[in-house]
């Protein structure tokens, strides 16, 4: 989504080794780490190429991810939008991402198998369906995402943000316009997650794409590169007082 792709990935290697100090959790920053795979060749759909192996990619990513974080599936939703933005939804299409999610349940399966001990097909599906259930009877907690600092903050940038990157330069090209819409579908889904996880702030970290991103984005178009480095100063800065005050 970005010219410049280091900024972004600088500034979530920092944030995933500063923020959040006792919070985070290893499954919910591998999951994201493969939400973000599934993001990456959902937006390549942009080039028009190799659509079928992007989409069924995409799927297979976002539903390993969701494997070990249930929540994590929502953004199938995202992957939906980028299909009907690049190319279209139809059969074919919704059928890839099915055999994506189908692929990404089996080769689990036999991953469990060759590094664990053997399971049968039918257990692994009924503690896979048991584990997911449990998870989404923890409940949706919307209430916790006003009580946590670090969503607020983080959430504040990004209303600022999108307002800024609409005002300016979101009506000005179909292009932009695409870009915004992804965007937000991140942003609202990473929003919705961190409320109905825990209600801590563990899931916080799914926030940083969007904000990541639509941050490099603006400053990409004011073309004063040097707003990037006083960007990733401020997060190395943010975390640092946040490791001495939370």
């Amino acid at each position: 989504m970005t010219k410049n792709n280091s900024y972004p990935i600088i500034a979530f290697i920092i944030f995933v080794g500063f923020l959040f100090n006792n919070i985070l959790l290893s499954e919910i920053i591998f999951a994201h780490f493969l939400v973000l795979l599934g993001i990456r060749r959902a937006i390549s759909l942009k080039s028009g190429k190799q659509s079928i192996s992007k989409i069924f990619d995409a799927s297979l990513w976002i539903s390993f991810s969701a494997i070990l974080f249930p929540p994590s599936a929502l953004f199938l939703i995202f992957l939906l939008l980028a299909i009907f933005i690049y190319s279209s939804i139809d059969l074919r299409n919704v059928g890839l991402i099915i055999l994506g999610a189908l692929t990404s349940i089996l080769m689990s399966y036999l991953m469990l198998i060759v590094f664990y001990d053997f399971i049968s097909i039918s257990e692994f599906f009924t503690n896979l369906i048991t584990n997911t259930i449990y998870d989404i009877n923890k409940g949706l907690s919307l209430r916790s995402i006003f009580v946590d600092v670090n969503t607020i903050i983080v959430f504040l940038i990004l209303a600022i943000s999108l307002i800024a990157y609409l005002i300016s330069y979101g009506i000005k090209s179909t292009g932009n316009i695409k870009t915004l819409l992804l965007i937000s579908s991140i942003l609202f889904i990473a929003f919705f997650i961190n409320g109905y996880y825990m209600g801590n702030g563990s899931a916080l970290i799914y926030l940083l794409l969007p904000f990541l991103v639509l941050v490099t984005k603006l400053i990409e178009m004011t073309n004063r590169n040097w707003l990037l480095d006083l960007v990733v100063i401020f997060i190395i800065v943010f975390n640092l007082i946040n490791q001495n005050l939370f």
